[in-house]
């Protein structure tokens, strides 16, 4: 490990937003716009930065709203891809989007209110299944995985939803892990808006 990672801070802000900027095109296009990204950094949600001999290198940025939690983007520089840098970011950004859910008591003494949904974005292969299965194993709950296409296969996706969610809910804690969800809701041609997380 040639880095560190360090909660983001103010004087990051130009860093990140040219990360973000020049990575755009590497990956699947995110849902979140840049100025989203922006407003997020700037109304202080949860965001990590990598820095490798003074420079950054990576970003991971969170937004969270009430009860749900987004994984906003993931940035790192070109040259330090596949070396495990994404993984690390989204452990540190874990620690903040997660732990109120590992420590309701402490989260609930500060004020803070755990999540009940998080979603994750980017291209096959960034590790999004392996983060939540290792968000379950942390928390030491069931972890179900759906993943709409295979449904599907057999006839009527949302009565197979339907016996899917119904079997769920018998489970008091449970961590759900939708795959594909474009399978369950087209494309919108606006962007996304969760409340709350643009300044």
């Amino acid at each position: 490990m040639n880095w560190h990672i360090h909660d983001y801070r103010e004087s990051d802000l130009a860093a990140v937003v040219h990360l973000i900027d020049t990575t755009a095109e590497l990956g699947q296009e995110s849902v979140f716009s840049l100025a989203e990204c922006i407003g997020a950094l700037t109304t202080r949600q949860p965001a990590v930065v990598a820095v490798h001999q003074g420079a950054p290198i990576g970003a991971a940025l969170a937004c969270v709203s009430g009860e749900r939690a987004w994984v906003m983007r993931i940035a790192i520089s070109s040259a330090w891809r596949g070396r495990g840098l994404a993984s690390a970011l989204l452990v540190e950004l874990e620690r903040r989007v997660v732990l109120p859910l590992a420590e309701p008591e402490r989260a609930g003494r500060h004020g803070v209110r755990p999540p009940r949904a998080v979603c994750l974005f980017g291209p096959p292969g960034t590790g999004k299944t392996t983060f939540a299965r290792g968000i379950a194993s942390r928390l030491g709950r069931p972890f179900v995985e759906i993943l709409p296409s295979r449904p599907a296969d057999e006839g009527n996706l949302a009565a197979a939803l339907r016996s899917a969610f119904a079997r769920i809910a018998e489970l008091e804690r449970v961590l759900v892990f939708i795959d594909e969800v474009e399978e369950i809701a087209p494309v919108r041609s606006e962007p996304a808006q969760p409340g709350g997380c643009t300044g």
